[in-house]
Protein backbone atom coordinates (compact mmCIF):
# COMPACT_ATOMS: atom_id res chain seq x y z
CA UNK A 1 0.00 0.00 0.00
CA UNK A 2 1.13 3.80 -1.03
CA UNK A 3 -0.03 5.69 2.23
CA UNK A 4 -1.36 8.95 1.47
CA UNK A 5 -0.98 12.34 3.78
CA UNK A 6 -4.53 12.68 3.17
CA UNK A 7 -7.23 11.40 4.34
CA UNK A 8 -8.80 9.25 1.38
CA UNK A 9 -7.65 5.87 1.93
CA UNK A 10 -6.05 4.35 -0.95
CA UNK A 11 -5.18 1.36 -2.13
CA UNK A 12 -2.98 -0.11 -4.44
CA UNK A 13 -3.41 -3.63 -6.01
CA UNK A 14 0.30 -5.19 -6.21
CA UNK A 15 1.10 -8.31 -8.78
CA UNK A 16 2.59 -10.85 -6.83
CA UNK A 17 4.71 -13.74 -7.93
CA UNK A 18 4.60 -16.83 -5.37
CA UNK A 19 7.17 -18.29 -3.14
CA UNK A 20 9.85 -15.37 -4.08
CA UNK A 21 12.09 -15.02 -1.41
CA UNK A 22 12.70 -11.46 -1.94
CA UNK A 23 10.70 -8.45 -3.39
CA UNK A 24 11.01 -6.43 -6.43
CA UNK A 25 9.31 -2.63 -7.03
CA UNK A 26 8.58 -1.97 -10.52
CA UNK A 27 7.27 1.28 -11.70
CA UNK A 28 7.01 3.37 -15.24
CA UNK A 29 7.35 7.37 -14.54
CA UNK A 30 5.29 9.01 -17.62
CA UNK A 31 4.86 12.95 -18.39
CA UNK A 32 1.25 13.47 -18.27
CA UNK A 33 0.53 16.04 -21.41
CA UNK A 34 2.65 16.60 -24.08
CA UNK A 35 5.69 15.35 -24.30
CA UNK A 36 8.63 17.86 -24.85
CA UNK A 37 11.53 17.48 -27.49
CA UNK A 38 14.72 18.21 -25.72
CA UNK A 39 16.54 21.80 -27.08
CA UNK A 40 19.61 21.31 -29.12
CA UNK A 41 22.87 23.05 -27.79
CA UNK A 42 24.95 25.43 -29.81
CA UNK A 43 28.52 24.39 -29.41
CA UNK A 44 29.87 26.69 -31.97
CA UNK A 45 32.84 25.33 -33.18
CA UNK A 46 33.72 23.48 -29.89
CA UNK A 47 32.47 19.99 -31.96
CA UNK A 48 32.35 20.90 -36.06
CA UNK A 49 32.04 17.16 -36.84
CA UNK A 50 29.36 16.11 -34.37
CA UNK A 51 27.31 13.06 -36.49
CA UNK A 52 24.18 13.84 -33.91
CA UNK A 53 23.34 17.50 -32.27
CA UNK A 54 24.08 18.05 -28.95
CA UNK A 55 20.90 18.35 -26.77
CA UNK A 56 19.74 20.00 -23.26
CA UNK A 57 19.57 16.22 -21.61
CA UNK A 58 17.75 17.51 -18.79
CA UNK A 59 14.69 16.36 -19.21
CA UNK A 60 14.46 13.06 -21.75
CA UNK A 61 10.84 12.55 -22.74
CA UNK A 62 9.94 9.22 -24.74
CA UNK A 63 7.96 11.09 -28.34
CA UNK A 64 5.49 8.04 -28.58
CA UNK A 65 5.06 6.26 -24.45
CA UNK A 66 5.98 9.94 -23.03
CA UNK A 67 8.35 7.65 -20.87
CA UNK A 68 10.61 10.22 -18.43
CA UNK A 69 14.29 9.36 -18.35
CA UNK A 70 16.65 9.12 -15.53
CA UNK A 71 13.92 9.22 -12.19
CA UNK A 72 15.74 7.73 -9.53
CA UNK A 73 13.82 5.82 -6.85
CA UNK A 74 15.89 4.71 -4.01
CA UNK A 75 15.43 3.01 -0.52
CA UNK A 76 14.93 6.02 1.99
CA UNK A 77 17.35 5.62 4.91
CA UNK A 78 16.85 8.41 6.09
CA UNK A 79 14.80 10.36 9.69
CA UNK A 80 11.96 8.08 9.58
CA UNK A 81 12.79 6.06 6.98
CA UNK A 82 13.48 2.39 6.49
CA UNK A 83 16.48 0.92 8.54
CA UNK A 84 18.20 -1.54 6.59
CA UNK A 85 20.28 -4.57 7.29
CA UNK A 86 23.82 -3.22 6.34
CA UNK A 87 24.64 -4.80 3.10
CA UNK A 88 28.36 -6.13 1.92
CA UNK A 89 29.56 -3.80 -1.07
CA UNK A 90 31.48 -5.68 -3.83
CA UNK A 91 33.30 -2.36 -4.54
CA UNK A 92 32.42 -2.12 -7.92
CA UNK A 93 34.00 -0.09 -10.60
CA UNK A 94 31.51 2.65 -12.04
CA UNK A 95 32.21 4.41 -15.19
CA UNK A 96 31.75 7.99 -16.44
CA UNK A 97 32.75 8.94 -19.91
CA UNK A 98 33.47 12.41 -21.32
CA UNK A 99 33.28 12.79 -25.25
CA UNK A 100 32.23 15.02 -27.70
CA UNK A 101 31.32 17.55 -25.38
CA UNK A 102 28.76 14.89 -22.73
CA UNK A 103 28.77 12.81 -19.80
CA UNK A 104 27.68 9.32 -20.26
CA UNK A 105 25.65 8.30 -18.44
CA UNK A 106 23.75 11.21 -17.34
CA UNK A 107 23.08 9.92 -13.76
CA UNK A 108 25.41 7.24 -12.62
CA UNK A 109 24.79 4.86 -9.71
CA UNK A 110 27.18 3.86 -6.80
CA UNK A 111 27.31 2.65 -3.60
CA UNK A 112 29.71 3.25 -0.91
CA UNK A 113 33.25 1.65 -1.15
CA UNK A 114 32.99 1.84 -5.25
CA UNK A 115 35.27 3.80 -7.37
CA UNK A 116 34.55 6.19 -9.96
CA UNK A 117 36.64 5.81 -12.96
CA UNK A 118 36.36 8.83 -15.40
CA UNK A 119 37.55 8.24 -19.17
CA UNK A 120 38.25 10.99 -21.35
CA UNK A 121 37.54 9.86 -24.36
CA UNK A 122 38.93 12.74 -26.38
CA UNK A 123 39.50 14.05 -28.97
CA UNK A 124 38.62 17.71 -27.80
CA UNK A 125 39.58 18.22 -23.70
CA UNK A 126 37.05 17.73 -20.89
CA UNK A 127 37.12 18.56 -17.37
CA UNK A 128 34.95 16.76 -14.41
CA UNK A 129 34.29 19.13 -11.58
CA UNK A 130 32.61 17.07 -8.88
CA UNK A 131 30.87 18.67 -6.08
CA UNK A 132 31.25 16.08 -2.90
CA UNK A 133 29.71 16.55 0.15
CA UNK A 134 30.98 13.89 2.44
CA UNK A 135 33.93 12.28 -0.15
CA UNK A 136 36.36 14.63 -1.77
CA UNK A 137 35.80 16.65 -4.35
CA UNK A 138 37.30 16.65 -7.38
CA UNK A 139 38.94 19.12 -10.06
CA UNK A 140 39.60 16.36 -13.16
CA UNK A 141 41.64 16.78 -16.67
CA UNK A 142 42.50 13.09 -17.77
CA UNK A 143 44.10 13.04 -21.17
CA UNK A 144 42.92 9.86 -23.42
CA UNK A 145 43.50 6.66 -22.31
CA UNK A 146 44.89 7.78 -18.96
CA UNK A 147 41.44 7.64 -17.13
CA UNK A 148 41.43 8.72 -13.10
CA UNK A 149 40.26 6.52 -10.62
CA UNK A 150 38.07 8.11 -7.06
CA UNK A 151 37.36 6.33 -4.04
CA UNK A 152 33.54 6.83 -2.80
CA UNK A 153 34.41 5.72 1.08
CA UNK A 154 31.12 7.51 2.17
CA UNK A 155 27.18 7.82 1.50
CA UNK A 156 26.38 11.27 -0.34
CA UNK A 157 22.86 12.90 0.80
CA UNK A 158 22.05 13.28 -2.29
CA UNK A 159 22.70 13.54 -6.07
CA UNK A 160 25.83 15.35 -6.66
CA UNK A 161 26.49 17.32 -9.72
CA UNK A 162 29.47 16.94 -12.25
CA UNK A 163 30.25 19.38 -14.51
CA UNK A 164 32.84 20.92 -17.12
CA UNK A 165 34.41 24.15 -17.02
CA UNK A 166 35.74 23.83 -20.52
CA UNK A 167 31.71 23.26 -21.87
CA UNK A 168 30.04 24.97 -19.64
CA UNK A 169 26.52 23.34 -20.95
CA UNK A 170 27.82 19.79 -20.10
CA UNK A 171 26.39 18.20 -16.62
CA UNK A 172 25.76 14.91 -15.33
CA UNK A 173 25.04 13.88 -11.65
CA UNK A 174 26.27 10.63 -9.20
CA UNK A 175 24.05 9.10 -6.66
CA UNK A 176 26.24 7.57 -4.07
CA UNK A 177 24.00 5.63 -1.25
CA UNK A 178 25.08 2.78 1.85
CA UNK A 179 23.17 0.08 0.06
CA UNK A 180 22.08 -0.99 -3.44
CA UNK A 181 18.26 -0.69 -3.32
CA UNK A 182 18.51 2.48 -5.80
CA UNK A 183 17.61 2.30 -9.85
CA UNK A 184 17.30 5.16 -12.58
CA UNK A 185 14.59 5.36 -14.99
CA UNK A 186 15.09 4.30 -18.55
CA UNK A 187 14.25 5.51 -22.29
CA UNK A 188 10.90 4.51 -21.29
CA UNK A 189 10.42 5.46 -18.22
CA UNK A 190 10.90 2.22 -16.76
CA UNK A 191 12.49 1.05 -13.59
CA UNK A 192 12.89 -1.75 -11.08
CA UNK A 193 15.07 -2.62 -7.93
CA UNK A 194 15.43 -5.67 -7.13
CA UNK A 195 16.06 -7.99 -3.66
CA UNK A 196 13.99 -5.70 -1.74
CA UNK A 197 13.12 -6.74 2.05
CA UNK A 198 9.35 -8.25 1.57
CA UNK A 199 6.33 -8.54 4.16
CA UNK A 200 7.35 -4.88 5.44
CA UNK A 201 6.64 -0.73 4.44
CA UNK A 202 9.67 0.36 2.65
CA UNK A 203 10.22 4.02 2.56
CA UNK A 204 11.64 5.61 -1.42
CA UNK A 205 12.44 8.97 -2.24
CA UNK A 206 12.41 9.61 -5.73
CA UNK A 207 14.24 12.67 -7.71
CA UNK A 208 14.59 14.11 -10.58
CA UNK A 209 16.55 16.99 -12.25
CA UNK A 210 13.76 18.66 -14.43
CA UNK A 211 11.25 18.86 -10.84
CA UNK A 212 13.47 20.61 -8.55
CA UNK A 213 14.34 17.53 -7.43
CA UNK A 214 11.47 16.14 -6.42
CA UNK A 215 8.29 14.59 -7.38
CA UNK A 216 5.41 16.09 -4.57
CA UNK A 217 2.25 14.89 -6.48
CA UNK A 218 1.63 12.60 -8.98
CA UNK A 219 -1.17 10.36 -10.19
CA UNK A 220 -1.22 6.37 -10.27
CA UNK A 221 -4.95 4.73 -11.47
CA UNK A 222 -6.39 7.93 -12.08
CA UNK A 223 -5.89 9.03 -8.13
CA UNK A 224 -3.95 12.08 -7.49
CA UNK A 225 -1.52 11.18 -4.47
CA UNK A 226 0.74 13.31 -2.46
CA UNK A 227 4.77 12.51 -2.15
CA UNK A 228 5.85 15.14 0.90
CA UNK A 229 9.67 15.83 0.20
CA UNK A 230 9.38 13.37 -2.90
CA UNK A 231 8.59 10.26 -0.96
CA UNK A 232 6.12 7.21 -0.96
CA UNK A 233 5.79 3.90 1.29
CA UNK A 234 5.01 0.62 -0.25
CA UNK A 235 3.77 -2.73 2.18
CA UNK A 236 6.26 -4.93 -0.23
CA UNK A 237 4.75 -8.95 -0.45
CA UNK A 238 7.31 -11.48 -2.15
CA UNK A 239 7.31 -11.38 -5.46
CA UNK A 240 6.57 -8.44 -8.18
CA UNK A 241 5.64 -5.47 -6.32
CA UNK A 242 4.07 -3.65 -9.61
CA UNK A 243 2.88 0.28 -9.24
CA UNK A 244 2.30 0.31 -13.11
CA UNK A 245 2.65 4.26 -14.53
CA UNK A 246 3.11 6.97 -12.03
CA UNK A 247 1.63 10.49 -14.50
CA UNK A 248 3.72 13.26 -13.85
CA UNK A 249 2.35 17.07 -14.35
CA UNK A 250 4.23 18.48 -17.57
CA UNK A 251 4.16 21.98 -15.54
CA UNK A 252 6.59 20.81 -12.61
CA UNK A 253 8.96 20.24 -15.31
CA UNK A 254 11.64 22.62 -16.33
CA UNK A 255 13.84 22.17 -19.26
CA UNK A 256 15.98 25.12 -19.13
Amino acid sequence: MIHLTNAVCWTLLLATVGNAQNASLKMRFAIDGPAPRPKQINVGPAFPRLAVPLVNERLIVDQQSKGIQNVVVHVYTGRRGTKLAQVPNKGTERVLTMANGRFDPRVLIAQSGDTLKVIDNGPVQHSAIIHFFTNQPQVLTPKPNQPARIPLPNAEPGPIPIECNIHPWMRSYIVVLDHPYVAVSDASGNLSIQGLPENQTVHFQVWHEASAGLFKQVMIKDTIVDWPRGRFEVDLVAGLNDIGDILIPAATLKND
